[in-house]
């Protein structure tokens, strides 16, 4: 939700109404979990599309938090990544690798990273890392 731009809005009133049904319907969890589903479905394809403005995702945001009181399943503060300087380092070498087009060379920092219990991911903002799960 973080990335949403644009003017589009979502109604979140059948969501709610699914979502709700479900639980009155002798907790049945499955109907309001699907209306979940379909609703992450509908925001990710307004989020592609750059048509979810920021109202609405702060809407939407909200709801899922409210949902959660009852579920208590979806996790929203990111926790923090503790990476240890060597990997930062092997990192900043691997950079440098690509850099110069040294290939085997990144590649064996990344391997060396991966041993290390990181995972590099290579977005448009440039390498970051994570945990291997």
């Amino acid at each position: 939700l973080q990335q949403a731009e644009g003017g589009g809005n979502y109604d979140l009133t059948k969501t709610e109404e699914r979502f709700a049904a479900g639980l009155a319907d002798d907790l049945n969890i499955a109907i309001s979990l699907a209306a979940l589903f379909d609703l992450v479905r509908d925001v990710n394809a307004l989020i592609d599309q750059k048509n979810l403005s920021k109202e609405a995702a702060e809407q939407i945001l909200i709801f899922l938090q409210k949902c959660n009181v009852v579920l208590a399943v979806l996790q929203f503060e990111k926790e923090q990544l503790e990476i240890p300087q060597e990997v930062t380092e092997l990192l900043k070498k691997r950079n440098e690798a690509r850099a110069a087009k040294n290939w085997a060379e990144a590649d064996s920092l990344r391997d060396q990273i991966t041993e290390k219990g990181f995972m590099i991911v290579d977005g448009s903002n440039g390498p970051s890392l994570e945990t291997v799960q």
